[in-house]
């Protein structure tokens, strides 16, 4: 079956809080309620996702659902925050702004 497009950031993202939380497909799978097979065709774009998946996938990682589009909170390196510190520095303390990484 042909991959789908539509969500392949949800996609590597999921993948990656799965990993970095050194947790197992299956039992992730198990604790959202789908069979390994439903979840791996969700997770390799051979379903699409629902909202109603998200917040079950979102509610078994112990994540936000935003967590699982990559709009969690952003880490920055040293030298992003150096770059960041330096053009703070010159702003008004008014200046309302917000920082996007991209």
């Amino acid at each position: 079956m042909k991959k789908l497009s539509a969500e392949p950031d949800v996609c590597k993202y999921t993948k990656h809080i799965i990993d970095s939380k050194g947790l197992k497909q299956k039992s992730v799978a198990i604790k959202a309620g789908y069979t390994e097979q439903q979840f791996s065709n969700l997770l390799n774009g051979r379903k699409i996702f629902s909202a109603y998946d998200v917040l079950r996938i979102a509610n078994a990682l112990e994540v936000m659902p935003n967590d699982l589009f990559g709009l969690g909170v952003t880490q920055w390196t040293l030298s992003e925050i150096q770059q960041i510190s330096s053009i703070l520095k010159g702003l008004d303390v008014n200046t309302v702004f917000l920082l996007k990484k991209v």
